[in-house]
């Protein structure tokens, strides 16, 4: 926070930033502040300075007073890789029908609520609470004359999706191959044009470098970043770091294994043979990670389902490919695929 003032303005600014040398270095970043900007009867005093008289906001009160009469017993839960939704009634007898808004918007009603029970919402309601997480965990909910806001517990946290950056197939790799967490910090940055929603037009100072279709951005950056994310995985897993490995093998983040394939799965203007090799080299990791790591592997099995449906686009990859060359492509690959995945079996002298 910064502050500064006269005898007739105090303008103060509070955010993430700071205003030293790597702040204005040619990465940038995206950063958030808010400026204050007002006028003053009296020259403003330091805030560290002794005062002997006490301030208006101290002045004692009654002790009923500053009670929040609005709360609402009302808890609610959700989980990310589950989507399942529930509340609970934490009053005395059955609960009056609920409204639920959130941002000031109607999002659904919920009936009677036996006490101290978890309910689970109805998989509509389900869906459009999920929807209202990706902004905000606060819900506002409504009771008669009585009006609470609500802060929902969100588990399964891997499984949220991102809505800082939509990165492409081709984003991820160079981002998973990004040495030190400084280039991943500055890679972002610079992609701050990608920001969803409101902001998306924060200004970022540095320059985009459009990369060149080289040997390493096609089949050399795909082996490159492959092999980044599962050294980096592998290391999390060593360091006994394992939400980290959940979050990079099982999550929805824009840097997740999963989200790669998904983005793969639905780029049909990309390459089918690039398309086609991203995930096999996604099925070689997670073969790699199921036999390397099985404790790891069997303690989220909504994560390693989830991972193993979006593979299941490689199928139709593989006929993609084959449709587009001649007959010798399908023998090519019942040849190549076995030998790439490790599966073969050794040839007798």
């Amino acid at each position: 926070m910064y502050r500064f003032f006269t005898k007739h303005w105090e303008v103060t600014l509070v955010g993430s930033f700071n205003l030293t040398r790597p702040a204005h270095s040619g990465g940038g970043n995206v950063e958030t502040g808010v400026l204050s900007e007002a006028p003053v009867d009296r020259r403003p005093r330091f805030w560290l300075e002794e005062i002997e008289e006490p301030p208006p906001f101290a002045q004692p009160v009654g002790e009923d007073d500053g009670v929040d009469h609005g709360f609402v017993p009302m808890l609610a839960r959700f989980d990310w890789a589950s989507g399942r939704a529930e509340v609970l009634w934490d009053g005395a007898g059955d609960s009056p029908r609920i409204e639920v808004y959130g941002r000031g918007v109607h999002l659904f009603e919920i009936g009677h609520l036996k006490p101290a029970v978890w309910t689970a919402l109805s998989a509509d309601d389900a869906v459009i609470l999920r929807e209202r997480l990706r902004e905000t965990s606060f819900l506002t909910v409504v009771v008669g004359n009585q009006r609470g806001v609500v802060l929902v517990h969100e588990t399964g946290m891997a499984h949220r999706p991102s809505i800082l950056l939509d990165l492409t197939p081709a984003d991820i790799l160079r981002y998973w191959s990004m040495l030190t967490a400084g280039q991943r910090n500055v890679y972002l940055a610079q992609h701050g044009g990608a920001l969803l929603g409101a902001g998306a037009d924060l200004p970022v100072e540095s320059v985009l470098v459009k990369p060149v279709d080289t040997i390493f951005d096609r089949f050399a950056g795909i082996f490159h970043g492959f092999a980044s994310l599962g050294r980096a995985v592998r290391t999390a897993l060593d360091e006994d770091r394992i939400e980290e490995a959940r979050f990079r093998m099982f999550g929805a983040k824009y840097d997740s294994l999963p989200v790669l394939v998904q983005q793969v799965a639905s780029d049909a203007a990309g390459d089918p043979l690039e398309r086609y090799l991203m995930v096999l080299c996604a099925q070689q990791l997670t073969d790699d990670m199921r036999h390397s790591y099985p404790a790891f592997w069997e303690s989220d099995p909504t994560g390693t389902s989830l991972l193993e449906t979006t593979l299941a686009v490689r199928p139709a990859l593989r006929e993609l490919l084959v449709a587009r060359n001649d007959a010798e492509m399908a023998e090519f690959l019942d040849w190549y695929e076995p030998r790439f995945l490790g599966k073969t079996t050794a040839v007798p002298a």
